[in-house]
């Protein structure tokens, strides 16, 4: 599991996240200058380093023009993002692929406490049963984070799991979680997924992502539509529903984002226009009008050619030309 620590080592303390971050504070190492982190007309923020008791030595950003409290670079890297303190996890695993910080495991400390057993009638080959604990230990929601708190998981679903199994060949292989090798599960259910060198470190991932996107066809088509966005906003994941037409139609969002229009015509009918896709802050779209029906502007025309009124007349009853049908007319 990456640490905090193992961040802030490999990046001189954090320095490297915040020079990123705010690479106007150059200037500000090993000074007593300040930099602007926002339009300001006299720069607010100021970079020090200093002797953290969690961390050791680390550099810390101070706003003066905001809440005036100082943030390591973690904390910096999560405001820049705009991140919340829920998502420190994923800060910490987002960092580790941008500084190349590796998760290495003392594979002698850290490992589950494995059992095995024959399997009874009630456990078919195939399953993974679990047990989940109640409640995460302090231990636990340390490694989440250091200011994670139990609400917070649970906000988000992470369980804390007390042994996972396998059922193969009649036989029950059970992995408990330790103190070193805690296992935890969030959203669908499968822990194991968790510690599965096909797929963990995220860093794998790529080199097993047919076998990886195979589980996932299979994962969801078992659960329904409803099941499913009921689960990803339950977790606060970002996910979009392939619709249909009619549904599209009905998608608040979508309306929100000014994707269609809807037009009045003159004779009270309303139909549903697609805007164009591109917009513009300082131009607006133009409000739509319909076009002309079929044959509406045939008299308009040919007068403009200098055809006679009697002409024209005559022309529309040989067929030669085209009239609007009257029961189309606002």
């Amino acid at each position: 599991m990456i640490k905090a620590e193992d961040i802030l080592n490999a990046t001189h303390g954090g320095l490297d996240i915040i020079l990123d971050c705010y690479p106007q504070a150059k200037g500000c190492v090993n000074t007593k200058k300040h930099f602007a982190i926002r339009d300001e007309r006299t720069p607010s923020a100021s970079l020090r380093e200093y002797d953290s008791k969690s961390y050791g030595k680390i550099w810390q950003v101070t706003d003066f023009g905001g809440d005036g409290k100082g943030e390591n670079g973690i904390s910096v890297y999560m405001h820049y993002k705009g991140m919340r303190q829920s998502q420190f996890n994923e800060a910490l695993l987002q960092l580790a692929a941008k500084y190349g910080v590796k998760d290495e495991l003392n594979r002698t400390v850290n490992k589950p406490d494995i059992r095995q057993r024959d399997a009874r009638q009630d456990e078919p080959d195939g399953s993974r049963p679990f047990e989940l604990n109640e409640k995460f230990t302090a231990d636990e929601l340390q490694v989440l984070g250091p200011k994670v708190k139990q609400a917070d998981v649970d906000a988000l679903h992470w369980h804390s799991v007390k042994w996972i199994a396998n059922v193969k060949n009649r036989r029950v292989t059970v992995k408990y979680s330790t103190p070193h090798y805690p296992i935890f599960m969030r959203a669908i259910g499968h822990p194991e997924l968790a510690e599965d060198p096909r797929f963990y470190p995220q860093t794998n991932l790529q080199a097993n992502i047919e076998e990886f996107y195979d589980f996932l066809v299979a994962e969801m088509a078992t659960r329904t539509l409803d099941e499913w966005c009921a689960l990803m906003d339950a977790n606060d994941l970002p996910y979009a529903v392939a619709q249909t037409w009619d549904q599209l139609l009905k998608d608040k969002q979508a309306w929100a984002a000014d994707c269609f229009y809807e037009m009045d015509y003159p004779n009270g009918v309303k139909r549903t226009m697609v805007r164009p896709p591109i917009m513009f802050e300082e131009t607006p779209l133009p409000p739509y009008n319909r076009g002309p029906y079929l044959g509406e502007q045939t008299e308009e025309i040919l007068k403009k050619l200098g055809y006679t009124d009697e002409q024209v007349a005559a022309m529309i009853a040989a067929g030669d030309a085209a009239a609007m049908d009257p029961t189309l007319k606002d």
